[in-house]
């Protein structure tokens, strides 16, 4: 079974973004978190994070949206693109960073692009 953050990780890799233990330090990094209680762990520990991209239905009892919600309360200002394969989960937040499952490495590119795009025109 392939694992989602793994097919993620691989295809901001193809375009670009490589994981934090790549040996290309020059690109952007990506840091992979399993539920939302790690991905909040990593933002306790001070690891840089320029944006959130979280799905909106994940394990162990937290939605993107608590996540987010959490997040947001350890770092004001953090940037957030969501993505469900769900239309009704998609509708309920209008004026969130979206992307619609499924997506192709473009768009998943072009959308992490325009929400960082975002958070240097709002610095």
């Amino acid at each position: 079974m392939v694992q989602p953050a793994g097919v993620v990780t691989a295809s901001l890799s193809r375009a670009g973004w490589y994981p934090v233990s790549s040996t290309i330090f020059a690109a952007p990094k990506v840091v992979c978190a399993a539920s939302g209680p790690a991905a909040l762990a990593i933002l306790e520990s001070g690891e840089a994070v320029d944006l959130l991209f979280t799905d909106i239905v994940m394990p162990e009892g937290m939605s993107g949206y608590q996540l987010a919600g959490a997040a947001r309360r350890l770092r004001p200002g953090l940037k957030v693109l969501f993505t469900s394969g769900y239309a009704a989960e998609l509708s309920e937040h209008d004026g969130q960073s979206m992307l619609r499952k499924p997506y192709d490495r473009r768009e998943l590119s072009r959308a992490v692009r325009t929400a960082l795009d975002a958070l240097v025109a709002s610095a």
